[in-house]
């Protein structure tokens, strides 16, 4: 059974440049344990399809593995991501 656990959203409030943050997850084991993020990201590419679908653009979003309690998202200029941990 998964249940879910934390989620948080960070942004990037630089226009110039993408912007990688490497985020330690509340709750990921950094031994390894099979914990997941589901991570939403919303910018200018993302933008249109949240405001004509905004159901569609919420069950979207790209599954990742945590590993070592670490997760890496990469933001556009001004961007916003949302992060979903999910614990197994």
């Amino acid at each position: 059974m998964t249940d879910l656990g934390d989620s948080f959203v960070i942004r990037f409030t630089r226009r110039d440049a993408q912007g990688a943050a490497r985020v330690r997850l509340p709750g990921a084991d950094a031994a390894g344990r099979a914990d997941r993020v589901r991570i939403r990201l919303l910018d200018e590419h993302t933008f249109e399809r949240a405001i004509m679908d905004p159901k569609g653009f919420l069950r979207d979003g790209e599954e990742r593995a945590v590993r070592g309690g670490t997760a890496t998202v990469t933001l556009n200029p001004y961007g916003v991501a949302r992060l979903d941990i999910h614990h197994e």
